[in-house]
């Protein structure tokens, strides 16, 4: 299971984390379609946000990525929302494997 949380904070995304992996169906760890799908996604725009020096990364391991977005901005939110409409459309795919959660004052959290 690949489960994605992505935080809101008055109507900004803020931070995102990704843990685990897709079953061995999808290929064997590191060659895994699914997983290299949802990374590719996560990590360009990890890497999008350190071009602008706007993230401060937690983790970035195989199977775990996490950071935050230190000034969350217009920009940003475009930037974050070709992510999620990858990964929903993902998800959408692969409901069993993939679970996207929004965290935030949206939800009550």
């Amino acid at each position: 299971m690949i489960s994605v949380r992505i935080g809101l904070e008055n109507q900004f995304y803020h931070t995102l984390l990704v843990r685990g992996h897709a079953p061995g169906k999808f290929g064997v760890k590191g060659e895994n379609i699914l997983c290299a799908a949802v990374s590719v996604l996560s990590q360009t725009l990890l890497l999008v946000l350190l071009e602008d020096n706007n993230a401060s990364i937690f983790e970035n391991q195989p199977g775990n990525l996490s950071f935050e977005i230190k000034s969350p901005t217009e920009k940003s939110n475009i930037q974050f929302e070709f992510l999620f409409k990858g990964l929903k459309n993902l998800e959408s795919q692969y409901r069993d494997i993939i679970k996207i959660e929004i965290k935030g004052e949206d939800d009550g959290t």
